[in-house]
């Protein structure tokens, strides 16, 4: 199974959900599919809905995300749901912080 990435909008908000295989395999795809629908100028929300995988890479993609929507002015809160050997892997990597606010 492949990721999935989908928008919602939400009055003057966009939830922007990612779930499935957030790994390295689909990384390419999944930046590139960000760079062609996401909009600076506009306001998001950043889910993280329970994926069957998820590694650091990914991570790395949602920090650069919301560091570019950060840097436009346009801070993006995210909130998670990961099972727990998941989390664990975030965690010793020290990046649990990225990925709920």
């Amino acid at each position: 199974m492949s990721y999935k990435l989908s928008f919602v909008g939400k009055g003057d908000t966009t939830e922007m959900h990612f779930s499935g295989s957030l790994i390295i395999n689909y990384i390419e795809k999944l930046v590139g599919e960000l760079k062609e629908t996401v909009d600076t100028t506009a306001q998001y929300a950043i889910f993280v809905d329970n994926p069957d995988n998820l590694d650091i890479t990914f991570v790395q993609t949602i920090i650069a995300l919301r560091k570019t929507l950060a840097a436009a002015g346009k801070p993006a809160p995210i909130k998670s749901e990961i099972k727990d050997d998941l989390m664990q892997l975030v965690q010793k990597a020290g990046l649990e912080k990225e990925l709920n606010d």
